[in-house]
């Protein structure tokens, strides 16, 4: 099973995931889905200026507090 850069993996527990990278930029929740953005700022990271990207983000969606899906990538200009 593949992991994220900061060890996250399909199956681990959203407490676990918030404790571990902080507070979220978003989250929403409905029923028993939750998703959680979070996104760095150009202006926050050396490589998204040294690139001139205007921003990364990591979206986490969990089912009954289990992550289920993640998506990341950068916001092309």
């Amino acid at each position: 099973m593949s992991t994220t850069n900061s060890g996250i993996k399909l199956g681990d527990k959203q407490d676990q995931i918030l404790k571990k990278l902080g507070k979220p930029n978003d989250l929403q929740e409905e029923n028993a889905t939750s998703i959680v953005t979070y996104i760095t700022e150009q202006n926050e990271s050396n490589l998204l200026q040294e690139f001139d990207m205007p921003l990364y983000y990591e979206k986490f969606i969990f089912s009954n507090g289990v992550l289920k899906e993640y998506e990341f990538g950068f916001e092309y200009p």
